[in-house]
């Protein structure tokens, strides 16, 4: 169910992505002086999408092969890949903890 929930949403996200952008090159078309200004923040934006899509993969590939993210620490609910790494980072050596 998780996976099927994820691809709705990236699905939702890349069609907004798309009219959004055309939105705003619509708006833009008539004012030669403005055009320039979305057009780079619009470059920006897709940059930065890019960097946070690639990190975000290595982060869910650094959790795959960690046996303790993905059998405990993501069982739980609300607890994603992020969490996970990040409680774990954290809480490097669990036998400081008392029982």
């Amino acid at each position: 169910m998780l996976g099927c929930f994820g691809s709705r949403r990236r699905y939702a996200r890349d069609g907004i992505k798309a009219k959004f952008s055309a939105r705003v090159t619509e708006l833009m078309s008539g004012h030669a002086t403005l055009q320039p200004v979305p057009a780079s923040l619009l470059q920006a934006r897709e940059a930065l999408r890019r960097e946070f899509a690639a990190l975000h993969r290595r982060v869910l590939a650094i959790v795959r092969e960690d046996a303790v993210c993905r059998r405990v620490l993501m069982t739980a609910p609300g607890v994603g890949a992020v969490v996970a790494i990040t409680f774990k980072s954290a809480v490097d050596d669990p036998g400081r903890f008392a029982p």
